[in-house]
């Protein structure tokens, strides 16, 4: 069980890269949250909770700016990578 659920969190961050990838043009065409970022990226918008091996949570930054076609892509592949 424990070594499927890190599988399927491995399995989530290559689907939140590929979403960042897909719409690049948004993400830098904003800042960075920092700094030390060139521009803007999916994790300064999602918060995921692993509280326990079988309840994860997702959720957006309050406030995020991200668009709803973004969001619903992060939210569609959360829930096919954990509760399908």
């Amino acid at each position: 069980m424990e070594q499927e659920f890190i599988k399927d969190v491995q399995i989530f961050q290559k689907a939140m890269d590929y979403i960042e990838a897909k719409h690049y043009y948004w993400f830098e065409s904003r800042y960075g949250e920092t700094i030390n970022q060139e521009h803007d990226l999916l994790k300064n918008h999602i918060l995921v909770d692993y509280k326990e091996l079988n309840r994860v949570l997702l959720e957006f930054v309050p406030g995020s700016e991200l668009p709803p076609n973004i969001r619903a892509e992060c939210e569609l592949a959360f829930r096919e990578i954990f509760y399908d």
